[in-house]
């Protein structure tokens, strides 16, 4: 009886032991997830056989390389990569669901699957299937936190979650509803901010920083107050040790240079771009946005080079978003410098090329199917202010006024609200709100997208001063404006607003 007993018990402990370890969020695991961050898959590759061989049940190790594909299709929409990546996405769900339910990290990778699932997906324009799966992400993820609220990696998938539900454009929250899915962009970015300090602060979860980095920034930049700045973010991309232990991760000089883009601090973006050229020439694995971004920086110098960048992200670049918009910029660049014969031949290309998923792809078609060639000064004036070159895009701007340029209604409403913008940035709100209002007043009516605009930094500068019942309007305004240029962003922004002062 006693031997029985024994027996028993031994069997107990092994078979114990053998799914315990089956969720090994090993050294090996956490090593590779962090080379995949650098987009070093190769090195990732290793750390995963190695993980192999040491512990071959452990199901993680298909895990990450579904992560590993998942980030490979992410920078190259290559199709034989989503093949890949939905191999080892079955393999693994399959793997994960037959494992130990009392270990937390189960059900987490099995949102992050899900997640991962979704937006691949929804690159590929499989938008039903996207939507399965984001909600099974959603579903997964709370389950975990109702079953283990403590379990503290809850926090970046409900911040996902929360993120993805809270920025969803107004004319797809019928989806929403159908799917019973809730949201709120502040929540989300509460719950980022913990998990960055956390991966700075406790080395178990170091290998978490990118990833939290790049959803925490982009958060900040894409759904905070416009006015706000954030002093985790000033403190990190600030700090030499991090500088020079990231310096070589593409990843990481996208988050900094889109931070420095946030806060019009062009020439910083700059040396950005040009500390990451040797890992980007190097590197087979790279994240051609950053030749976009790259070309639009110089653009903003009004600097003919950056044809250059937007030729290279064209000619590299495996799959199709952001084609039509570096070919639009490249008509813009070529307008401002060379002048309309050397315009017109780009947007030609815009129609015979590219997608029509992302904002910039979207205006850069209608663009060219319109046949408008835009005010140079204007465009040239717009071009300076987004590099944040205020006083030269003020000086362009009083020019084309003396000149007799600014001539057509869309020209004439442009104006108005570039004043704005320039006076709004220069600190003088009170000259930026009569601009505002009267682009409010007479832009309304337009599919274009100033007014819109215009209302957004109102609702930012009276919610910077307190004054919520006005920001509130403006915010509202946004949500009932008929307006198709940069839609889904600025409304976006107007629905994170509406929750930052909910209750004020």
């Amino acid at each position: 009886m006693k031997l029985n007993k024994s027996i028993f018990l031994l069997l107990l402990i092994t078979f114990s032991w053998n799914a315990n370890a089956s969720i090994d969020n090993s050294k090996n695991i956490k090593r590779a997830y962090e080379a995949i961050l650098s987009l070093h898959f190769k090195d990732a590759d290793i750390y995963l056989d190695k993980e192999k061989k040491q512990n071959p049940k452990n199901v993680l190790v298909d895990c990450i390389r579904t992560y590993k594909y998942f980030m490979k299709y992410s920078i190259g929409s290559e199709p034989e990569v989503l093949k890949s990546f939905e191999n080892y996405y079955d393999k693994s769900l399959s793997a994960l669901e037959d494992e130990d339910k009392s270990d937390p990290y189960r059900l987490y990778y099995m949102a992050d699957l899900h997640i991962q699932s979704a937006f691949v997906n929804a690159m590929a324009s499989n938008f039903i299937t996207a939507g399965f799966h984001y909600r099974k992400a959603y579903n997964t993820a709370y389950e975990n936190y109702e079953l283990f609220p403590d379990f503290i990696l809850n926090n970046k998938s409900l911040g996902v979650m929360n993120i993805g539900v809270g920025s969803v454009p107004k004319s797809y929250t019928w989806i929403l509803d159908l799917l019973n899915l809730t949201g709120n962009i502040n929540t989300g970015y509460e719950q980022f901010e913990l998990m960055l300090n956390l991966s700075m602060n406790d080395k178990e979860y170091d290998y978490l920083f990118i990833e939290t980095l790049m959803m925490y920034s982009f958060t900040q930049s894409s759904y905070n107050n416009g006015d706000e700045t954030s002093a985790l973010l000033d403190s990190i991309y600030a700090s030499p040790e991090i500088n020079e232990k990231y310096k070589n991760n593409q990843l990481y000089i996208f988050s900094k240079s889109s931070y420095h883009f946030h806060r019009k601090e062009n020439d910083k973006a700059i040396i950005c771009f040009k500390s990451i050229q040797d890992e980007y020439n190097t590197n087979p694995n790279k994240l051609y946005y950053l030749d976009y971004m790259y070309g639009n920086s110089l653009l903003y110098k009004l600097d003919i080079n950056s044809l250059k960048y937007f030729e290279r992200y064209i000619y590299n670049y495996p799959g199709t978003n952001y084609v039509r918009a570096c070919y639009h910029k490249s008509a813009w660049a070529n307008l401002i410098l060379r002048g309309e014969n050397y315009y017109l031949p780009y947007m030609q290309k815009i129609i015979d090329n590219g997608s029509n998923l992302v904002d910039a792809d979207k205006l850069a078609l209608k663009e060219a199917e319109s046949e408008e060639i835009p005010n140079s000064f204007l465009l040239k004036a717009r071009m300076l202010f987004d590099g944040g070159y205020y006083k030269k895009a003020d000086s362009v701007l009083l020019v084309a006024y003396k000149n007799g340029k600014i001539i057509s209604e869309r020209d004439k409403l442009e104006y108005v609200y570039r004043l704005g913008r320039i006076n709004d940035e220069w600190g003088n709100f009170k000259l930026a709100e009569k601009y505002y209002k009267e682009t409010i007043e007479k832009g309304k009516n337009y599919e274009y997208f100033y007014a819109a605009k215009s209302a957004l930094q109102l609702g930012y500068q009276y919610e910077y001063m307190g004054n919520y019942a006005d920001a509130r309007k403006m915010f509202e305004l946004i949500l009932d404006l008929d307006f198709d240029e940069y839609q889904n962003s600025i409304t976006q922004k107007a629905k994170s607003g509406l929750s930052r002062i909910e209750g004020k």
